[in-house]
């Protein structure tokens, strides 16, 4: 503990920078911005590293440095994964609801309150949209890290297909 704290506290204003961008990426559709500040942090690490790598207490400060990055990275990924089969479950059951509610009607239902399901609950939690428009459902939740992504619910094949524009 009484060398890592002197690691940390020269790389405070990396550790600061991290500890933000990891609890902001946390968040639904956010995870693809720390990439890009992740990378040019490693790459400015590597940098440093070949400049001063006869110096041990430099290379210790930015091995830290890389570890903080690293540390960051995997622990955003980590949250969009459980994220990702929280809302696959949820997603899963509105979409069976739908089929049995097919089954029973031999319809499907105009909105997901015709199931007893609050829409802006499902939308707010999981980020889910039901339209039935024309007797042709659509079901289709956000990719959890990426804002432009989608999964698409095929309710012929009944398996999710990942949409990107």
């Amino acid at each position: 503990m009484n060398k890592i704290l002197p690691l940390l506290k020269a790389n405070q204003s990396t550790v600061i920078l991290f500890a933000i961008a990891t609890f902001l990426c946390s968040e639904r559709l956010t995870a693809y911005i720390i990439i890009p500040i992740a990378i040019a942090a490693l790459l400015y690490q590597v940098i440093q590293i070949l400049r001063c790598w006869r110096s041990p207490r430099q290379l210790a400060t930015r091995l830290t440095a890389i570890a903080v990055v690293i540390t960051s990275l995997s622990g955003v990924l980590v949250f969009h994964i459980y994220r990702h089969y929280g809302v696959r479950a949820k997603s899963d059951q509105i979409a069976k609801s739908i089929e049995m509610f097919y089954l029973k009607h031999q319809r499907y239902p105009n909105k997901l309150e015709d199931m007893g399901i609050d829409s802006r609950a499902a939308h707010d939690c999981c980020g889910v949209y039901f339209d039935a428009h024309g007797g042709r459902p659509a079901l289709i939740y956000d990719v959890t890290y990426d804002y432009m992504d989608w999964w698409s619910y095929n309710f012929k094949t009944q398996e999710w297909i990942y949409v990107s524009p």
